[in-house]
């Protein structure tokens, strides 16, 4: 039984929550159905296409997810011919990243499919709710940034 004023609907968490698996299942069937690929694996090739010659630890920082998830993204993406392993010359261990020229190819059709979907989402918000969820953000960000400093 919820409680008046105590429900988990009155969590801010809970709508971010809800809001990040919707649009995560969507993005996942919208991206498998389109070219074949798991959501990991298109977050993984939309990083490497906007941070060209990356490595998996820079790709770990660019999206917060973790080191083996992004690992398994990049195998996927490498069987698949999308993506690249390169060794540096001068340090065989550092393995950077590039999109193949297929990768280049489906990174090229997925942005115009995430930037029209984000622009749908953000139609329903006038400028004035826009700048305001934003802000909010910044502040959830800064509070969970000062959480995480105090422990």
């Amino acid at each position: 039984m919820l409680m008046t004023g105590k429900n988990i609907e009155n969590l801010i968490i809970y709508h971010i929550h809800r809001i990040s698996r919707q649009w995560g299942r969507q993005s996942a069937n919208l991206y498998e159905r389109e070219f074949g690929l798991k959501l990991s694996e298109v977050w993984v090739l939309q990083l490497i296409g906007d941070f060209p010659d990356t490595t998996i630890s820079q790709l770990t920082g660019h999206s917060h997810m973790d080191k083996a998830a992004i690992s398994r993204a990049v195998s996927g993406l490498e069987r698949k011919k999308l993506v690249t392993r390169l060794a540096q010359p001068d340090d065989r261990r550092l393995i950077r990243l590039a999109l193949s020229a297929a990768g280049q190819e489906v990174y090229a059709k997925v942005v115009p499919l995430r930037e029209g979907r984000q622009k749908r989402l953000e139609a329903r918000l006038d400028a004035g709710d826009r700048a305001a969820l934003f802000r909010a953000f910044d502040k959830i960000y800064a509070q969970l940034g000062s959480e995480v400093a105090d422990d």
